[in-house]
């Protein structure tokens, strides 16, 4: 389920703890929405290579979301 997305991702607190990043997907959904919030914190950025090597084809970025890098 997409609201199950984070327990698939490593992540990293920001932001003197008030966000966080994504830093790398543990799934093998082809298709995902990368989750709006993560332990009750706003997902602020996504990490350049979070999904390589993946066979993601799709994902959707929620608003919010400021720095892919």
């Amino acid at each position: 389920a997409a609201s199950d997305v984070y327990k698939r991702q490593v992540y990293t607190i920001i932001e003197d703890g008030t966000a966080v990043r994504l830093d790398y997907y543990i799934g093998s959904a082809t298709h995902l929405a990368a989750p709006k919030t993560v332990e009750s914190k706003p997902v602020l950025e996504i990490c350049a290579t979070c999904y390589t090597g993946k066979q993601v084809s799709r994902i959707v970025i929620p608003d919010g979301i400021k720095i892919v890098r």
